[in-house]
């Protein structure tokens, strides 16, 4: 009798044991899903995300000229944050990689966006660059 109850004790204590390692996730597994990210995010933020395309006979030297007008932008004191990037080397079918120039700003608010819209860092740029991109397309987000 006793030794069925040290065997019922112990397959108890075995089968709380699988149970718990199958159902509580492992230390490694806890701090992917239950602890805050390291990553922030544009919390309550403006996102201005443009896309450049160079013209068909664009050359390097107009790329060049393109990429350098473009970091003049980031003059602009109403900017909290900012990115320019190139296409990544990625071929999926929902990924449009025609673009020269990814430019990716972020905004305390709109009035901090229209602000750049208007500053004449922002209409100089235009003024001298528009000549060398076919199209731009702008996605704003907030």
């Amino acid at each position: 009798m006793k030794t069925c109850r040290s065997r019922t004790i112990f397959l108890v204590l075995l089968v709380s044991l699988i149970w718990s390692a199958c159902t509580n996730p492992t230390p490694e597994q806890a701090s992917n899903t239950t602890q805050p990210s390291t990553m922030t995010p544009f919390q309550k933020r403006f996102v201005h995300h443009v896309f450049f395309y160079m013209k068909p006979e664009a050359t390097e030297a107009d790329r060049a000229a393109l990429k350098a007008g473009i970091m003049t932008l980031t003059q602009i004191e109403t900017i909290k944050e900012w990115h320019l990037g190139v296409p990544a080397p990625t071929d999926r079918e929902v990924i449009d990689s025609g673009y020269a120039f990814s430019w990716l700003t972020t905004f305390e608010d709109g009035a901090a966006e229209e602000v750049y819209q208007k500053h004449p860092v922002h209409l100089e740029f235009i003024k001298n660059n528009a000549h060398l991109w076919s199209k731009v397309i702008v996605y704003d987000s907030i």
